[in-house]
């Protein structure tokens, strides 16, 4: 954010900044832990399943226990679900895919 002009004797209402998103949640430090929806639809099951493979990954799963996983929850939960060549495919990305460091705070000045 970029502060352009500053006016200190103007006043707002909090209606102002309705078009603003709502604040993140707090986390207290703590990294935020991925939630498996109940059913995954059409143009998200990638997205959901790439993120569970990375979280699996980051809990020290190899990448053959995440190709399991991730066709028993494509079988399960994806409408409809995606061809076993494709969740292979997320599987050995997520897998591969570095992670990243640990301790990501950011110092605030």
């Amino acid at each position: 954010m970029v502060l352009a002009q500053l006016d200190a004797t103007r006043r707002f209402n909090p209606g102002d900044f309705d078009f603003l998103p709502a604040e993140p949640a707090a986390t207290g430090g703590e990294p935020r832990r991925f939630a498996l929806p109940e059913r995954i639809l059409a143009g998200e099951r990638n997205t959901i399943l790439y993120a569970l493979a990375r979280s699996l990954k980051g809990r020290g799963l190899g990448e053959p226990e995440i190709v399991v996983t991730l066709n028993e929850v494509n079988k399960v939960r994806c409408h409809p679900p995606l061809d076993e060549q494709e969740v292979c495919a997320l599987a050995h990305h997520a897998a591969a895919q570095a992670d990243r460091p640990r301790d990501r705070r950011i110092e605030v000045l």
